[in-house]
């Protein structure tokens, strides 16, 4: 089967889609081709935008991609549809159910329709890592150093960054990165250096064990940081934390970790499954359905 994909334009994000669906398709039965204008040779012309590529010239097998309504109108989707016989298609994709369901109130037959999504950004991109700060002054470290060495060791840090500013922390970096924590190292106590610093973390993490502070709690207050700390000094007295848990328990801090992920990898999972090799194959299979 050769299947034509008509876009309007190079360099519309709808022609790129065009390329991505028709690009490593290896199955030797289908072939994809992509112009600017159907081919009458083809098996199927697929129309990327109902509303600027197709114009009522039925071919052997016309497809339309309905990817957006203007103001979502009814009364300007009925108004494509009947200017440019719309009607007359052998079948309509759309990216989203809202205007597959618009057609199908217009008139169009739900039977001739499919929702179809043409993403792959899963494999485009990739995961966000949460970056998690540390700050610290004058070498001292209070005894977080062993701490964090034992959550490194212990627990999957993969969806982590970690940041560490202040000196005193080389052999916890050294140790961190022979465990494959993705870590970075700012040996630097200037002063001027710290409000940045603090503007590249997604939260302040708080290791210590003991301290009369942090200092860094309040300087990540200013900057309106989220913060999880142990349960020292500041914290719960004069200011509170986003999340808290007991000095050195590495597995309560370990759950506040899976907790703040959460989110980010339930994102993550909306895209799941959408790529353009799936796409491909249920463009295939919708034309099948409807020959």
């Amino acid at each position: 089967m050769h299947i034509n994909i008509v876009t309007v334009k190079s360099g519309w994000i709808l022609q790129k889609i065009g390329e991505r669906i028709a690009t490593g398709n290896t199955d030797k039965d289908h072939t994809f081709t992509v112009k600017h204008e159907p081919d009458l040779s083809a098996d199927v012309n697929f129309y990327v935008d109902l509303d600027n590529c197709y114009f009522g010239n039925k071919t052997k097998f016309d497809i339309g991609f309905l990817t957006h309504s203007d103001k979502d109108s009814e009364d300007y989707l009925k108004h494509i549809f009947t200017s440019k016989n719309v009607y007359d298609m052998d079948g309509i994709t759309g990216m989203n159910q809202r205007y597959i369901d618009m057609a199908i109130r217009i008139g169009y037959p739900k039977n001739k329709t499919k929702l179809m999504i043409p993403i792959d950004a899963e494999n485009t991109f990739s995961l966000k890592k949460t970056t998690l700060g540390i700050v610290s002054r004058g070498g001292y470290v209070g005894y977080g150093d062993l701490f964090l060495v034992e959550l490194f060791s212990s627990y999957d840090l993969s969806g982590f960054k970690i940041k560490i500013l202040g000196s005193g922390w080389q052999n916890v970096v050294d140790i961190g990165l022979e465990l494959g924590i993705d870590i970075e190292y700012f040996p630097s106590e200037d002063y001027t250096f710290y409000e940045g610093f603090y503007h590249s973390l997604d939260y302040l993490l708080i290791p210590t064990l003991c301290t009369a502070g942090p200092m860094s709690f309040p300087e990540a207050l200013s900057c309106g940081l989220p913060i999880i700390s142990s349960e020292v000094g500041y914290v719960n007295y004069e200011f509170q934390a986003d999340y808290v848990y007991p000095p050195g328990n590495t597995q309560k801090l370990f759950k506040i970790l899976q907790k703040i992920r959460l989110p980010i990898e339930e994102r993550r999972n909306q895209i799941k499954g959408f790529n353009w090799e799936n796409y491909r194959e249920e463009l295939v299979e919708f034309i099948k359905e409807l020959q």
